[in-house]
């Protein structure tokens, strides 16, 4: 395969490592691997960040991550360490879903009726256009390729 995309699936799969070597034996050489995943800042960022109550929001972010089986939540630096093992570099990436969109994601969850009626194309257009340049965002994607 010359190329695999996988979007918001990593932090998912308690087996991650099996899963890299998977992909890196379907892969040829300078084949591409591009993911997204929610960064280790996901879990800090929620409606009770925006209120402020940030012991609340670090025991809530856990939740979060537990209930939606979050297991791989980690930084660039991490994710780079981590492919690095599996015969991977990282040629580019960009975070997207910044802290206010996050926390708005959240609070949709509170709100979900008018949610799907009234606010869902404003919700969309902000996260298509959230691409942002440094790491205070709750997701990433991370394009890298497989050494020759």
């Amino acid at each position: 395969m010359d190329l695999v995309f996988v979007n918001c699936v990593f932090e998912h799969i308690k087996g991650l490592e099996q899963t890299l070597t998977e992909i890196n034996r379907v892969l040829k050489n300078n084949g591409l691997l591009i993911f997204t995943v929610p960064t280790d800042r996901f879990a800090n960022y929620s409606i009770f960040s925006f209120l402020q109550l940030n012991p609340l929001a670090k025991l809530y972010g856990w939740l979060r991550n537990k209930k939606y089986q979050h297991y791989h939540c980690y930084s660039l630096a991490t994710w780079i360490s981590l492919l690095k093992k599996y015969s991977f570099r990282v040629n580019d990436h960009f975070y997207y879903i910044n802290k206010k969109e996050t926390e708005l994601w959240d609070f949709l969850l509170f709100i979900r009726w008018p949610y799907r009626q009234l606010l869902r194309n404003f919700i969309y257009r902000k996260i298509i256009n959230a691409r942002m340049a440094d790491d205070r965002a709750a997701a990433i994607t991370i394009a890298a390729q497989k050494n020759a």
